[in-house]
């Protein structure tokens, strides 16, 4: 479950990055809080990581699924 976690807000965190703040100005539960909170903080602490950290997993995620089997 982290990996999916880590992987989502990275995802969205380089959206943000890429100019769509809006995805993360109005949270809808607690999680979301949490979540777009450390976003914001690490958009601040670091500009430009999710970008690069987006890269890097999209790279290692297109070469780990061209290895799994099908699913039937």
């Amino acid at each position: 479950m982290m990996v999916v976690m880590r992987r989502f807000t990275c995802f969205l965190g380089a959206r943000v990055e890429e100019g769509e703040t809006d995805l993360i100005e109005v949270p809808t539960s607690e999680e979301e809080e949490a979540v777009f909170a450390q976003i914001k903080k690490r958009m601040v602490e670091t500009p430009g990581w999710f970008v690069k950290t987006r890269a890097e997993d999209s790279g290692r995620f297109r070469r780990n699924y061209n290895r799994c089997p099908p699913l039937v």
